[in-house]
Parts: C-alpha cells; structure tokens; sequence
C-alpha cells in the first residue's frame, strides 16, 4: 500500500463488505502518519471493538504502531513516542485524555512527544472548547473525526452494540425529549454509515410508527450535514435506500426457532454480544471462550445453513475428509528414521494450520451436538412446529389452522423450560389474540413461575407497539418449504416443516427489490423528484464471486451430496492442511452495484434477520446491508421487556 491513500480511491474500493471498507478507512489514516516516529494507539470501549473487527496487530505494526493500549487503564509514560487517541468524542472518553498531559496529575512526567486525536464521530462545541482549552492543545498534530460510530459485525451486518436500547425507547416514565435525544444519537451513528459507503440514501421509514418517523427525519438531516462538507457525498447518485423499522414491524421474528446454524447457536448455547463462545472442554470443567467472526471460515461458510442435514452432516463429512487428505499428519507415523529432511521440512510447516484446522473441525462438530442435545431434551420439534403452525397460520399439511389451544396443552404439561413455554405464548396471544382475563387463565395452564410475573412481559409488549388483544399478526410462509415433506430425507424433511416462518425484513426487501414495496406503509422521508424503481437486470447471482457464505435456502434435493460444493482443500491431494486457504471456505463476497439496501431495525435486530439480507444479496445481486441498536437473542428480548417497567 503506498503511504496515503486519497478519498476517491478510498471510494473506488471493489469490496463493498463494510468490514473492508472500514479497514480501508483506518489504514488510509494510519498511512498520514509520520514515518520517523513510534507510536502508541489508544483506544476505549467504544472503539476498541470497531478496530478489532477490521485490523489486527500485524495491519498496525507497518505504520509503526508499536503498543494499543485502553484509555482508562493506567498506562506507562513514553516522552519519546507519540500517542494516536482513536476515542469516542464523549465526555468521558476526552476527559480521561486531557488528564494525560496534566502535569500535576502525572506527577510532573511527560506521557507522550505529541498526540494525533481521532474521533469515531462528531465532537461537539462543548468538547472543542474544552480541548482548546486544555495543555494538550499545541501537542495535537491532528485532529479528525472520522465517521466510524458503528460497529461492523460481518460483511453486511452492523451494530450500536446497545444492550439498553428498548429502555432508552421505551422505558416507564421516559420522557419524549429523552427519547427524542436517544433517536438523535442512533440517526448519527446511522449516518457515519452512509459515510462510509459514500451514499446519500432516499429513506424509507415505518408509516406506523412515529419512532420511525423520528428517525427518518433526523438521519437524512444528519446524511445532509456530512454531505456538506464531503463532495464524494454531494456527487453520490441516489441509488441506495435506507428502509428504517422498529421492532413492532416483527414481533415474530425474536420469539421464533430458527435452526439454521448462527441463529440456532446463538439462541442455545452461551454467546454473547460481543460473539465470544464460552463453553467447556470435553476433558476439562475450565471454561474456554472463542470468537465466532469473519476469522473463522467454517463459521462464515455454514452459518446461514439448515443445521440438519446440511451442517451437521456436511461438517462430518468435510472433517473426515480433512483428516484422509492429512493422513501423514493425523496418524503421527512419521519419524527421524523414516522421512528424509526435506520432507520433515514440508510436514513441519503443514503442521500449524492443520492443527488449527482440526481445532476448529472439533470446535463445530462439539457445538453442533450441544446443539442438537439440547433440542431433544427440551423437545423443540414439538415446539418449534406449534411455532411455525402459529406463525404462518397454517398446520403442517398447508391446512388454515383452527383451534391451537388443544395442542399446546401437552407442551405446557411436560418438561419444557418456562422461558420457551413464555415463548409459545406470546406467539400464541400475538398471532391469535387473547382478552386479558383468558390469559391469565392462560399463564396458570402454563404453570408459569408467577414471581417471574409473565403477565407483565406481555404487558410490556404494548410499550414496544404489540398489542396482543386486537388484529392477529402472521408472518409470511416460505414457498419453498411446502410440497418437500414427500421427500425420502426423512431428517431434512422434517426439519423443513420447522423452517416454514419467514422473517418479514425478507419480505419487505424482496418486494423492494422488485419495486412492490407499499409506499402507503412504508414511504419516503421527502420522496424523489422523480419514481425510483431497481434496475438488477443482469445482477444476478453469475455476477459474482464466491458466496458460499450467503447461501441459506434448502438445498436442491436431487443434488447428491458427492456433487456439493467443497472446500478448496479437497482434491489437493496432501498439498496442504490450510483451512486458511480461503478463497472458497470463507469467503464472502459482496457484489458491486450501483444500487444498495440498508435496512435499520430501531430496537434491536435477530440473525435470522440478519440471514435474511444475504439471502436477498444472494437472489437479487444488489449489496444489502442490516443495522440496528443492538443484535437479538430470544433470551435477551425476553430479558428487555421484562425490564421496561422496572
């Protein structure tokens, strides 16, 4: 990479992944710095995140970059270095730095030669008085705001990472002008994403929801801002749309089983925000933890995959592949005596990847059958098919579906954990609807710990803009999914009729796309002079690169598993042991298009979801991306409108 990188060709990137382009962005910046000097990068818990997901150590270390430290930890002086602030422009965040060059305050030591300050976002008057004030002040030899107040998650996926969003919301008591200032700060965030794709996006926004009117409003003025002072924004046609929604457009979506891979794991098994598995070894009860991210290309190629058969079927077959193309390597039979130098030379250096690679088969494979263990035991077939009845308003047979009550019964009277019975129930009153008296005859059936209060997380569930005693709410049936329960894969067959619920954000982009979407439901925030429509003529799926990862829909069932894709290992006969050979493993490619989808879920997003948006890159060749506060687990909605009215 030369030592700087101009905006324009920032722009003309051929990758529109946004972790790339973040990268991109924060290499440019590093490139500007001075190359006769070592530096310190500090980072705090804000930034900490957005510069793990795009660099690592190794990106730093060309630039000189030779510690990153936190901001709020104590740190050891180095007069003879200087010190990168990559920091919130909060209060906190540039208090905590100022303290840095007082004098008193370091006990008369000089922390660093000099300091170039950037901000993730904008820093208002208040903190430019106040730095302007302070003695760091002829130290700064820059100072930049650099529009990175998101975190990018995946290729196509991004976070606020805020775990109190639907308090922020919608909490008892909130006052609007509280809320009001919480809407201002997401739009700004949201912004600084427009920012990095270099779109001025046409908005589109929830009619039903004065939240999303809210938003709408304030991201394009804050769109409109940037723009301003950026001619790349003020050049940028406007091809992309902006679809802004809260969480009432889809109260299904974060109740319901999915079982593809990412969202079955991360409703199951202990995942947190921040993607970090913990779980115990098979031979020890110490708790180990491990990044579920772009980095790991068994992850990223199955994620979005029905678990049976596909997953777990696949994965078994593709490690007991791996382990007869290394069979010189698993067997361990080769020694001193039986290998000359040269080919010990060539096994040593095959060694460290395929160790990793067998960690990581061993990792899949062990999370897999937790997995599935946990779904025998709390009996989620049964489950997950009254879900799926309730959701899409038909039974298994494609027949409408009448009176459901009778066939929950067994479900609450057997060993089923009370918060998948509160699931059940809420899917139940949202999709049938119920009188207040009924449900609380409803929760006592259930046999629903009642210091847990379930009466009042439904309640909360009007706070969000979910009424459960009014109009029904059904999602909408995967066409793919009926007509398949004759096939002779008993096991996927029956997996099918648990996957027929498609989240609503699928429907709504493929109407987009296709330019059906309702502008009585969801119209623009200061429509175009002119009706835009998408032109993916020629976008389809030939026009790009390998996308293993975005595949999701069930496989063609007459399709042997023989002819399936494979991994890019197979068939190289011994050549290496490298799952880091990426090319068909991992990678996931966005396509390059003039048009573009960012969709915003205001309240938290679910992975389903978040499959959702790859599938519709995937069919329709036009970058979709999805945003939101927060990502969702079932447990943590759960966990969040309990909350509401503490």
């Amino acid at each position: 990479m030369s030592s700087s990188l101009s905006s324009n060709a920032l722009q003309s990137q051929s990758s529109t992944s946004l972790q790339q382009l973040v990268r991109h962005q924060l290499l440019h910046h590093f490139s500007q710095l001075p190359k006769t000097l070592h530096h310190t990068l500090v980072v705090d818990p804000t930034t900490v995140a957005s510069l793990s997901s795009a660099l690592n150590l190794s990106d730093l270390l060309q630039y000189n970059v030779a510690l990153i430290e936190k901001l709020f930890l104590k740190r050891q002086p180095f007069p003879q270095m200087g010190v990168i602030y990559l920091i919130a422009a909060s209060e906190s965040s540039v208090e905590r730095m100022l303290e840095d060059w007082d004098l008193a305050t370091n006990k008369g030591r000089k922390m660093y030669k000099e300091a170039y300050v950037w901000f993730s976002g904008r820093a208002s008057d208040a903190i430019m008085t106040k730095i302007k004030s302070s003695r760091i002040l002829p130290h700064i030899q820059q100072l930049k705001e650099l529009n990175l107040e998101y975190l990018p998650l995946e290729a196509q996926l991004f976070s606020f990472r805020d775990e109190s969003d639907l308090l922020k919301l919608y909490r008892q008591g909130l006052e609007e002008n509280q809320r009001k200032d919480y809407v201002l700060l997401c739009a700004e965030k949201l912004a600084s994403v427009f920012a990095t794709l270099g779109d001025v996006p046409l908005i589109r926004y929830q009619k039903d929801s004065s939240l999303c009117a809210l938003m709408a409003e304030a991201t394009k003025a804050k769109v409109n801002v940037l723009a301003r002072y950026n001619s790349q924004l003020r050049k940028a046609p406007n091809k992309t749309i902006c679809l802004i929604v809260d969480r009432s457009n889809d109260p299904l979506a974060p109740l319901t089983h999915e079982f593809t891979y990412q969202a079955m794991a991360y409703d199951l098994l202990k995942i947190g925000s921040d993607m970090v598995y913990t779980f115990k070894s098979a031979n020890s009860d110490e708790e180990r933890q491990v990044l579920l991210n772009e980095q790991d290309p068994v992850w990223v190629r199955y994620r979005h995959k029905l678990i049976v058969p596909d997953v777990r079927d696949a994965l078994k077959e593709e490690a007991t592949e791996f382990k007869n193309s290394n069979a010189d390597l698993s067997s361990g039979s080769f020694t001193k005596d039986s290998a000359s130098t040269r080919k010990l030379g060539k096994i040593m250096h095959r060694l460290p990847d395929y160790q990793r690679t067998t960690q990581l088969y061993s990792l899949h494979l062990t999370m897999i059958n937790d997995m599935m263990k946990i779904f025998d035991e709390n009996r989620l077939a049964h489950v997950a098919l009254q879900e799926q009845n309730m959701t899409v308003n038909q039974d298994e047979e494609g027949h409408k579906l009448s009176n459901i009550l009778p066939k929950l019964g067994p479900l609450f009277r057997e060993n089923v954990p009370d918060d998948i019975k509160l699931r059940l129930i809420l899917l139940y009153l949202i999709t049938q609807g119920m009188t207040a008296k009924n449900q609380d005859r409803l929760f006592k059936v259930a046999k629903l710990d009642e210091e847990e209060d379930p009466k009042r997380i439904v309640d909360n569930l009007a706070k969000i803009g979910v009424n459960t005693d009014k109009k029904p709410v059904f999602g909408k049936l995967k066409s793919l999914i009926m007509g398949v329960g004759k096939s002779k894969k008993k096991d996927f067959a029956e997996m099918l009729t648990l996957c027929r619920f498609q989240p609503k954000v699928k429907e709504m982009l493929d109407d987009l796309l296709n330019n059906k979407l309702s502008t009585n439901e969801y119209p623009y925030f200061d429509p175009p002079s002119s009706a835009f429509s998408f032109d993916t003529k020629g976008l389809g799926s030939g026009n790009r690169g390998p996308a293993d990862s975005l595949t999701l829909d069930a496989p063609d069932l007459s399709v042997s598993r023989s002819k399936r894709k494979r991994p890019s290992w197979v068939d190289k006969k011994k050549k290496t042991a490298n799952v880091a050979e990426k090319e068909e493993l991992s990678t996931n490619t966005v396509p390059t298009s003039e048009y573009k989808v960012v969709v915003f879920v205001v309240g938290g997003a679910t992975w389903s979801e978040a499959r959702s948006v790859y599938e519709a890159t995937q069919d329709s060749g036009v970058p979709c991306y999805m945003g939101s506060t927060s990502m969702l687990t079932p447990k943590s909605f759960l966990e969040k409108l309990e909350e509401l009215d503490i």
